[in-house]
């Protein structure tokens, strides 16, 4: 199971029951608060109680999981969500007609896009009103910016968004966009708002910064590394915040092991434990496999760390993009224009 959705959760559970053994991709996030983000700190909790694999993005998250005694081996494979983001990114897909008609101004732009997005229930009433106050003022003194917010549909969002910001002339509201078009934004973001767990991994990746409207986050290594920064809901901290030049930037995506690796480590972690069936299944599937990326028929003989540049070929390019991009304030300066902070 992935995660910490419901599903992930019930499927444990329903393994559990049968005696089936469960492994947990992105195990061992944790906020420290069940109830934020709720109900996925408990999902994800609940999880790490009967996996019998538990496969962290992350050495912090492998310490939660140690920490917390859990049964079963702890390996740490890398980012599947980076991962994943990376590799269909490198397919070079175009943009849906959806996401063209709605905002024809994308594949023009300049470092000047700002994508948001906010959906956590914990943010529902006094927080997306606050969130939806701060990019009122941001987009309403930054002509110059575009600011394209995918609306979640839970009407609890939706509703109050289309009415405080429809009419913003540099403000795209947009329905829920498919994964390929919410990446084409990514990379022409200067910077993202958001209290989505995957964008705060996703973006980065990109060389965008987040400011995460949260209040707790269970994803702190990009705020450790310098690329994003933790703000809440508190409109006047969105607003004054000052993204700050990270000197590790770089080191979020190296030290992290996101070098399109996660697939394959996690299959010879699950290989190892299990040598005699999964191993023959495993080689039944890599016959059948897409040739590029992880899954390939001689994946136990490639070297990791060439394959994490080779496979992915346009990641180096991303690493490349952090080291050139300039990181924004929304802070006034005196000349009238968004402030930069180059590297």
């Amino acid at each position: 199971v992935q995660g910490d959705t419901a599903s992930a959760f019930v499927a444990s559970l329903l393994a559990f029951y049968r005696g089936i053994p469960c492994a947990h991709v992105e195990a061992g996030l944790r906020s420290g608060d069940m109830s934020s983000p709720f109900p996925e700190e408990f999902n994800r909790c609940a999880v790490s109680l009967t996996a019998r694999w538990h496969f962290a993005p992350t050495e912090s998250a492998a310490a939660n999981l140690k920490a917390e005694n859990v049964r079963g081996q702890v390996h740490v494979v890398g980012n599947t969500c980076i991962d994943a983001a990376l590799a269909v990114a490198a397919k070079n897909l175009p943009s849906s007609e959806i996401l063209v008609a709605a905002v024809p101004e994308l594949a023009a732009s300049k470092g000047n896009v700002v994508l948001v997005t906010a959906h956590r229930r914990e943010n529902f009433g006094e927080g997306i009103q606050s969130i939806i106050s701060a990019v009122h003022q941001l987009a309403t003194r930054h002509s110059e910016l575009l600011f394209v917010w995918p609306v979640h549909p839970n009407p609890n969002v939706r509703d109050t968004v289309h009415q405080e910001l429809a009419g913003l002339d540099n403000m795209r509201l947009l329905e829920p966009l498919s994964y390929n078009d919410l990446l084409q934004v990514l990379r022409h973001a200067v910077i993202a708002l958001s209290d989505s767990g995957g964008i705060q991994e996703e973006a980065p990746s990109f060389a965008c910064p987040v400011l995460v409207l949260r209040d707790k986050t269970e994803r702190p290594e990009a705020i450790a590394a310098g690329c994003n920064v933790l703000v809440g809901t508190d409109t006047s901290k969105i607003i004054d915040v000052r993204v700050h030049d990270p000197v590790k930037k770089r080191a979020y995506l190296d030290d992290h092991q996101f070098q399109g690796l996660a697939g394959v480590v996690t299959q010879q972690a699950i290989v190892a434990g299990n040598p005699a069936s999964l191993l023959q299944k495993s080689r039944r599937l890599s016959k059948h496999a897409p040739r590029r990326l992880v899954l390939r028929r001689r994946v136990f003989g490639w070297d990791h760390r060439r394959l994490g540049q080779d496979a992915l070929g346009k990641q180096s390019v991303g690493h490349q993009r952090f080291e050139e991009r300039k990181f924004v304030s929304f802070r006034q300066p005196l000349g009238g224009k968004i402030r930069t902070t180059p590297e």
